[in-house]
């Protein structure tokens, strides 16, 4: 008899169906299993085989043979154990097809019988939703995480004996997780705890509305960590697939989905200086994601940048125009989803007091330009807002009269509002953002009065700006107007955006670093 069971595997982020096909006849009695799998798929027979003995089930006499279908494919991971165990009952006569059927199966045996979570079943379970399935049998472990997929019945089960309890109907499906998508819940930390600093908030309030890359120069302690952990909290909310997004990302990588997450609040990812390149864009075998794809669909915070390897830093540059990274390890190829707004902090100097002007800073321009020199040009090229973070007062930071500052909430209010009118005018292009417009995009959503054209010519020349950089700023001038309510790119807009280019300042004017910056 030939039975066939649906099940689903993971490669990397993406689940893939696989059908278990389990054939049984008379003959010495012999156990294979086929169709491309790893070592801990071969191993499964025997997991399988001491599952079902200590469940109390008779294990069919005879040659079997597994075929995990299609054979082109290959298998890892330990979540067909699950379906081949339910595969051979079905062949043996404890199940009825019919009943089967309608069913998908995901889960790791233990010896004892019971069922282990695996990665990845948000993956799994989207692509099977995607080819067409309603019903899921996973581990008690794994069921939450699977529910929160709309249009999908998930039942969660302890042990192979309570796949029966589900198909007699005695066993109710796993209740979908609250998932709150349309406005963010409140977070402990807000805009209005940073005391001044209104510059930067004004520029990341403008990388927030039109999705623009942020890099902060100034010495530490003046707040640029401070002010990157509150970015999130001003963004607009994920939606409920970007949650999925997320999410599957995470069980991938066998990290548990936080509740800010389900909240709508975006990832934040914090890396320090000594990451290593694996460690941002991925690696290993199997291959799983790096920090680049953990931040997707959120931020990503890189603090000390100018301490950073080189290398390193370089390899940003393409998963920064792309919004993907792409993979290949021992002839297995993949590609991961990096879609964040970077925000980088760097020390403008060795000592860090270059921006302070208190005379405190004896750097030489040579000596600050080789600081810079890890970061490559065509990486901060990439950086649209680059800003100066300077100290406040120590009067201002000692006094008991704080300024009223806007909320988190306030300023996230205008960022929603702008990023709907933003996706409204580019309904037709495929983007949704300001910082998505192509050179030709721009001739048709970009006018500029004359008194702005003159002033950005006369910037490209003054700082001998590259067409990359000419791009950068008018992007960033179309989102100040967006902010401005200015339907046409002021002069005032162009004025504010080219004021954002600290980097072509550095390599612009070398020579008079320390007037320019």
């Amino acid at each position: 008899m030939i039975s066939t069971i649906h099940s689903f595997g993971i490669h990397g982020i993406r689940g893939y169906r696989t059908d278990v096909e389990t054939y049984i006849v008379r003959g010495i009695p012999e156990f294979d299993v086929i169709g491309l799998g790893d070592a801990s798929v071969k191993e499964s027979k025997r997991r399988v085989i001491a599952a079902l003995k200590n469940q109390g089930y008779e294990i069919p006499s005879g040659r079997i043979t597994v075929n995990l279908a299609p054979s082109n494919v290959k298998k890892e991971g330990t979540s067909f154990d699950l379906a081949v165990a339910v595969g051979l009952l079905l062949a043996s006569g404890v199940y009825r097809e019919e009943d089967i059927a309608p069913y998908v199966f995901i889960g790791e045996l233990s010896l004892d019988g019971s069922v282990r979570g695996v990665h990845g079943i948000m993956a799994m379970i989207l692509e099977g939703r995607r080819c067409g399935f309603v019903n899921y049998i996973v581990s008690k472990e794994n069921a939450v995480e699977g529910a929160l997929i709309q249009d999908v019945h998930v039942y969660g089960v302890e042990n192979l004996r309570q796949i029966h309890n589900v198909l007699a109907g005695q066993m109710t499906q796993v209740c979908n997780p609250s998932i709150i998508s349309e406005e963010n819940k409140e977070s402990n930390l807000c805009f209005s705890q940073v005391h001044g600093q209104n510059y930067a908030k004004r520029a990341l309030e403008i990388a927030a509305i039109g999705g623009h890359h942020v890099l902060m120069m100034g010495m530490a302690g003046v707040g640029k960590t401070m002010l990157a952990k509150r970015f999130p909290t001003i963004l607009p909310p994920l939606t409920r697939e970007e949650i999925y997004e997320v999410a599957a990302i995470r069980s991938a990588c066998g990290m548990t989905l936080s509740p800010s997450i389900l909240s709508g609040i975006r990832p934040y990812r914090e890396i320090r200086s000594d990451i290593t390149k694996a460690g941002l864009i991925g690696g290993r075998v199997p291959i799983l994601p790096g920090e680049l794809s953990l931040a997707h669909e959120g931020v990503l915070f890189w603090d000390e940048m100018a301490e950073s390897d080189r290398m390193v830093l370089d390899a940003l540059r393409i998963p920064l125009e792309t919004g993907e990274v792409r993979l290949s390890r021992g002839g297995t190829a993949e590609i991961y989803p990096a879609r964040f707004q970077f925000i980088g902090a760097t020390n403008p100097c060795r000592c860090g007091r270059q921006l302070e002007g208190d005379g405190a800073c004896k750097c030489t321009p040579r000596e600050i330009q080789r600081y810079f020199s890890k970061i490559s040009r065509p990486l901060l090229e990439r950086m649209d807002i680059q800003i100066p973070v300077r100290s406040i007062s120590a009067e201002k930071a000692t006094s008991t009269e704080y300024e009223i500052a806007e909320t988190s909430r306030e300023i996230r209010t205008r960022v929603i509002a702008l990023r709907s009118m933003q996706q409204e005018r580019y309904i037709k292009e495929n983007i949704t953002t300001n910082h998505q417009l192509t050179r030709n995009m721009m001739d048709k959503y970009c006018p500029i009065t004359s008194s702005g054209k003159r002033l950005l010519l006369s910037s490209m020349k003054n700082l001998g700006l590259s067409m990359r950089s000419y791009e950068k700023i008018v992007q960033i001038a179309r989102t100040v107007g967006d902010l401005n309510q200015h339907t046409v790119i002021q002069e005032e807009d162009i004025a504010e955006a080219v004021s954002y280019r600290r980097s072509d300042f550095i390599y612009s004017q070398t020579d008079s670093l320390e007037v320019c910056i």
